[in-house]
Order: C-alpha cells, then structure tokens, then sequence
C-alpha cells in the first residue's frame, strides 16, 4: 500500500479531521483546534508529534489533562488514533476534511 506519496508524518497531519462527531485541525507551527459538530472546544494548543513511535501529544490549558494517541494514517485522507494510556486499543478513524 502506498501511504502519502512520499509526504512525512508532520506533513499530512496538517488539516483538519473529521470523525461522526469530533474534529480536530492541525495548523503548521503545531497547534491544533479542536472540537464537535459545528462547536469549538479548544483553539491553538501546542501538540507535538513523534513520528518513530506514532505517538500525538496534545496539550491542554487544565493542569493534568494532556491526550496521549497512538495514531496511523491510512492513506492521504484517514488518520486512526487511540488513547495510548487506555487498555482498549480500538482506533477511531477521521477522515480529512477537503477545503472547497
């Protein structure tokens, strides 16, 4: 399977995300957006990403609440990630939004 066209990690994520309900947008000087439906939850928080380990960290402004995610890109247009402090390893896919 090709993944990306030769495009690295810190490349494709940046965009935004959609799954049923939740979304999340990652801007180039790694921030990110985030939120469900049409409402916005956060806006313009640090996440760093580790490409050898396919781990996201997304920061928060509440003390003691950072997401940790295991994440793998399907392709150009599907991320799926997990909680990697969770026991359940189900991956929840987004899928890229396309800008008209």
């Amino acid at each position: 399977m090709l993944y990306s066209c030769g495009k690295k990690d810190e490349e494709i994520i940046i965009g935004k995300w959609q799954s049923d309900q939740d979304w999340f947008e990652y801007h180039q000087d790694q921030t990110y957006s985030a939120g469900k439906m049409m409402m916005t939850m956060v806006k313009n928080f640090k996440y760093n990403i580790d490409t050898k380990a396919k781990e996201l960290t997304m920061y928060t402004d509440e003390e003691n609440q950072t997401y940790y995610l295991i994440y793998r890109f399907i392709g150009n247009d599907t991320m799926a990630i997990r909680n990697r402090l969770s026991t359940d390893t189900t991956m929840v896919k987004f899928y890229r939004v396309k800008k008209n």
